[in-house]
């Protein structure tokens, strides 16, 4: 059976056009592994710089304490009194909810990343099918036409 020119071009055609779907396909899924792998390297540096300032928070709180210590006991306060571990308790509870809050806040850019790398995964796992597909749905048309093609000559 020879093939006439036009056969050949619809051929050609189609199997180029569905191989274009499936490389866009495995080209997205691969841009989408990237920034899966970035955001993944995201998170854990936003982890880190939270341990970081976290550390840095407490160190200064700790500081701010000692001061407020110093200054009282200057001040003739005793320090083992009622209001002064009143005062002391309530520094250390506001020091607590701060170094909460910079712990939590890390955690959350972190989290926000590390959903940016799922979503990344899944966008390249649909770019991969939907490639797929398209280049299924080439080849049913390529042959639709082709057997049509054939019919009609």
């Amino acid at each position: 059976m020879c093939i006439d020119p036009i056969s050949a071009l619809m051929i050609a055609g189609t199997a180029i056009s569905a191989g274009g779907q499936i490389m866009s396909g495995m080209q997205a899924n691969q841009a989408a592994k990237y920034n899966a792998a970035v955001a993944r390297n995201e998170a854990e540096q936003a982890r880190k710089v939270g341990q970081i300032n976290e550390a840095t928070a407490r160190d200064d709180l700790r500081r701010e304490l000692g001061r407020q210590r110093a200054h009282l006991a200057r001040s003739g306060v005793n320090l083992a009194a009622g209001s002064a571990l009143d005062l002391g308790q309530d520094a250390g509870q506001a020091s607590f909810m701060e170094l909460q809050s910079v712990r939590t806040g890390a955690e959350s850019r972190a989290r926000s990343f590390e959903s940016d790398a799922t979503l990344s995964r899944l966008e390249g796992r649909r770019a991969l099918m939907s490639g797929a597909i398209g280049a299924a749905g080439t080849m049913v048309d390529g042959a639709t036409a082709f057997a049509r093609h054939r019919r009609d000559r």
